[in-house]
């Protein structure tokens, strides 16, 4: 059986949803929410196969959601089976963390201060968001005139038989209540219901696309450089080889020499742009760091060993392990500096972007 909407919420506002749960099946919506889950029935396939039956989440949100675990699955099987998610806040309060983030760019519902006197509006705009007319807001059925008495008048019979008309009245159309019933459809013909999903099938779902999403951010925040700072840079790695070149007469020296510029010029772009382009593409903190760590310490590691095989270096072992350490101590203090100044800025910025979505997005009822 398919619904209109899954309902979400805290237990402590079960006399809120219960109230909504009414005002919504009163304008001609059906909804799930757990008081539809049997005794003895898995409450966690109960949920799933509710929520993969349903066109819409709907959350109640309160404080109490910020650290809510079981609304971050059920988020995650929504974002999965591509359904629509309408929060609506009930109290004077705003997402943190994981709900920030997901929940800030929707269309939120407010329906604060007073929230049990709004639920009959609430449950009216729920239902033409999706798409359903509310019966309240119906027009009333017209009443059907009563048939009048048809009579024939005097020497009507003979006129229109000179005239060539039949005379007999047209039979009065049949009501729709009389009438025959339609024709059904074979039974191998009609609409099955798919059965319900599986829990575990959800899940392994939900975990697959979470996984290759995440794989695709990774593969795209990997050294996100742009064409024309890799052709900047080989260009400059090219210019300097060419004058080491020209002073030395040295091959290897000059391709050395010409690789350390190139290089050089690409960490100074990756400590500085990563960390917006980052932003841009609208990062988790956490997400964005991670990819900027591993870019720097790619970069950091081939520079370093590229350095330590300089012509110009010492030959002994001892002297080159030396060299290789060095390089990499300060290559790595000098961009964890950055790092720390950059995501500083970084954090601040996704919290403001992220609040101002919020505040924007937030519809009072």
């Amino acid at each position: 059986m398919s619904h209109h909407i899954f309902l979400s919420y805290r237990r402590t506002d079960q006399p809120l949803a219960r109230a909504l749960v009414a005002a919504m099946e009163s304008e001609g919506l059906d909804v799930w929410w757990d008081q539809e889950i049997e005794g003895g029935e898995d409450w966690r396939e109960a949920i799933v196969n509710g929520l993969s039956a349903s066109n819409a989440l709907v959350i109640l949100f309160s404080e109490e959601c910020n650290a809510s675990k079981q609304l971050k699955k059920e988020l995650a099987i929504a974002d999965t089976l591509d359904k629509e998610v309408i929060p609506v806040l009930i109290e004077e309060t705003k997402p943190k963390g994981h709900y920030l983030y997901e929940l800030a760019a929707r269309n939120w519902l407010q329906i604060t201060p007073d929230p049990e006197s709004k639920v009959g509006d609430l449950a009216k705009r729920l239902a033409r968001e999706l798409g359903v007319e509310p019966r309240s807001e119906r027009p009333a059925p017209m009443a059907a005139a009563p048939a009048e008495s048809f009579q024939v008048p005097p020497g009507y019979e003979e006129d229109a038989d000179m005239a060539g008309i039949d005379p007999t009245p047209a039979p009065e159309p049949v009501s729709p209540r009389h009438a025959a019933p339609a024709p059904q459809a074979p039974p191998h013909a009609r609409a099955v219901e798919p059965p319900p999903l599986p829990a575990e099938t959800v899940k392994k779902v939900v975990r697959a696309a979470e996984t290759e999403k995440a794989i695709k951010k990774d593969r795209r925040d990997f050294l996100p450089f742009k064409w024309y700072e890799v052709l900047i840079a080989v260009l400059l790695g090219v210019f300097v080889g060419y004058i080491t070149h020209e002073t030395s007469q040295d091959t290897k020296l000059a391709a050395l020499d010409g690789f350390l510029a190139f290089g050089m010029f690409l960490s100074v772009i990756a400590a500085l742009v990563f960390p917006f382009r980052y932003f841009f593409r609208r990062r988790r903190v956490w997400s964005a760091l991670r990819s900027y760590a591993l870019s720097n310490a790619v970069l950091v590691i081939i520079l370093t060993a590229v350095s330590v095989v300089h012509p110009q270096m010492v030959d002994e072992t001892m002297d080159r392990i030396g060299n290789f350490l060095v390089y990499l101590v300060v290559w790595t203090a000098f961009l964890t500096v950055l790092a720390i100044v950059a995501f500083s800025i970084y954090g601040l910025l996704h919290f403001q972007r992220t609040m101002r979505h919020f505040n924007r997005n937030v519809e009072s009822i």
